[in-house]
């Protein structure tokens, strides 16, 4: 049997489906084909296929399958690697709209030339030939890529930061595909907020609305809310309890709760936070009552001193790059919402750590996504400011050394999304349009990602750091720039001499790098 996968990219890969069918068809391939076909358009005529597939059903595939063919996605081709079977892999290119640039492919040749432990194909017309002579090829050269498994697992991370490929986006794999009708989902990620999670959990309880569902995420919690949740499950079986092993961020949390979630529609709530008691009932109506995809409401902060005004009604267009320009109008936060799941399913989500931005990522796919939506002018939702996990205060903490990576990160990852919704070039005019040129983590990622130079985006960097030199955070810029380049990240330094920046600070940094340099070696 041979299994194609094309992983999760929210772009066609029509290409390679193409040519394993039409091989297929013409009795090429002798052998059943099962095909992941992921987000593609085509339609094989020959072979088995699914567009998703559970992980546990995929890893059965690899490890059943006598050839494995994946795109040049890493977490795609790692899979057979760990069944010691050598992928043929397919690199999607930027010129047939299979991503939005040619990372893969860089990817792929330096996997190649530095392991060997992968077969790669970066002409389609060679496939044929490729996969008639696999056993020959396989066989000649087996002990050579065996023995480079571990090496090439150990350094993945080096090679992908040397070519700035971007971390897999993946969607959420639903354990219950049939979505309950009428049913509410509420997904709770929780992480060290004993302190406000019965006052959250009881929030929920006294909802009168009750045919609700509430999947408390316990993202590693050190604390005791593993203790308050079984607590809260003993009493209320319409309460579900997962705990994970270690934490691994908002994001990834609200993507676990989704997939176990049931409801045909899906809300958030954080532990820190609570619901108004007729929260679920009056969001149920309006999202009913207009048929639309996601309905939101006006929220204030627990203590009541600060309350937010959002207009009563937005309605969304058919230019989608306007709807997200357009953002703010409808707050891009996910916890003031509602969202049918059939939209919901559609976010991507990646597969990282985010201390940042992660409402930004998924609500910037929910608006993409939707055409109609409403809004409820009641104050629903209690958002509590001073708490020590809320984002404005993990915003503050990451003001720290050690966090401002994490920070670039999470930035970066809002600009991939908008990249695979709408392109790099309209999702760095977007950025701007959001105001995000101020943001030292946007900075930095202009910054420090070698795609700046790849596609000749050194003049639209001029421009950025250029407004981003009369920018309030041009203190933390600099700082940033230090650190990163203390963590050995020459290549802000780099861009900006190529740049011909003007900066007054510029000779500082670079005065102040070497001495961190020598600092080092010490």
């Amino acid at each position: 049997m041979i299994f194609v996968t094309v992983g999760t990219h929210e772009q066609q890969f029509d290409r390679l489906l193409k040519a394993i069918d039409e091989l297929k068809g013409c009795n090429a391939i002798a052998d059943d084909v099962v095909i992941q076909s992921g987000y593609s358009k085509y339609e094989p005529k020959y072979c088995k296929y699914k567009k998703m597939l559970p992980y546990n059903e995929m890893m059965e595939y690899v490890r059943k399958a006598r050839i494995v063919i994946s795109h040049g996605g890493p977490a795609s081709f790692l899979m057979p690697l760990q069944f010691e079977k050598i992928p043929v892999v397919v690199p999607r290119k930027f010129k047939f709209g299979e991503h939005v640039n040619d990372h893969q492919v860089e990817f792929v040749d330096a996997v190649t030339k530095r392991y060997g432990n992968i077969i790669p194909v970066l002409d389609i017309e060679d496939l044929g030939n490729v996969l008639e002579k696999y056993d020959s090829i396989v066989a000649s050269k087996k002990n050579e890529f065996l023995s480079n498994n571990k090496e090439f697992n150990r350094n993945l991370s080096e090679i992908m930061e040397e070519k700035t490929v971007p971390y897999t986006f993946e969607p959420a794999i639903f354990k219950h595909p049939e979505e309950t009708k009428g049913l509410i989902s509420i997904i709770i990620p929780i992480y060290n907020t004993e302190l406000y999670l019965r006052e959250a959990l009881d929030s929920v309880i006294s909802q009168t609305f009750e045919n609700w569902e509430a999947i408390l995420v316990n993202d590693g919690s050190t604390d005791k809310c593993s203790d308050i949740c079984a607590e809260y499950v003993e009493k209320d079986s319409r309460f579900k309890y997962i705990c994970k092993e270690h934490n691994e961020g908002l994001l990834l949390a609200r993507k676990t709760g989704l997939e176990n979630a049931k409801g045909e529609f899906i809300a958030n709530l954080d532990s820190d936070d609570a619901y108004h008691q007729q929260f679920l009932e009056k969001m149920f109506d309006k999202i009913r009552d207009g048929n639309n995809d996601f309905v939101y409401c006006n929220f204030e902060d627990l203590r009541g001193k600060r309350k937010c005004s959002i207009i009563k009604k937005c309605k969304l267009g058919e230019d989608k790059i306007k709807n997200c320009h357009n953002i703010k109008k409808y707050h891009n936060y996910m916890w003031n919402k509602l969202i049918k799941r059939s939209i919901y399913a559609k976010v991507i989500f990646p597969q990282t750590f985010i201390i940042n931005a992660e409402d930004m990522i998924q609500f910037l796919q929910i608006i993409y996504h939707s055409k109609y939506t409403e809004c409820i002018s009641d104050i629903l939702y209690l958002y509590r400011l001073d708490s020590s996990i809320s984002s404005i205060n993990r915003l503050n903490f990451a003001s720290e050394d050690k966090n401002y990576i994490k920070r670039v990160i999470g930035t970066v990852a809002v600009y991939q999304t908008a990249s695979i919704l709408f392109g790099p070039d309209k999702a760095e005019k977007l950025f701007v349009n959001f105001g995000m040129y101020e943001h030292i983590s946007l900075a930095c990622y202009f910054l420090i990602n070698k795609e700046a130079i790849i596609h000749n985006k050194i003049e639209y960097t001029e421009v950025f750091a250029k407004k981003l030199s009369k920018s309030k955070y041009m203190n933390l810029f600099f700082r940033a720039i230090l650190t990163l380049a203390s963590k050995g990240f020459t290549l802000p330094l780099r861009i900006l001499n190529q740049a011909n920046l003007r900066l007054k600070r510029v000779n500082f940094i670079y005065t102040m790098y070497k001495k961190i340099q020598t600092i080092l070696r010490k």
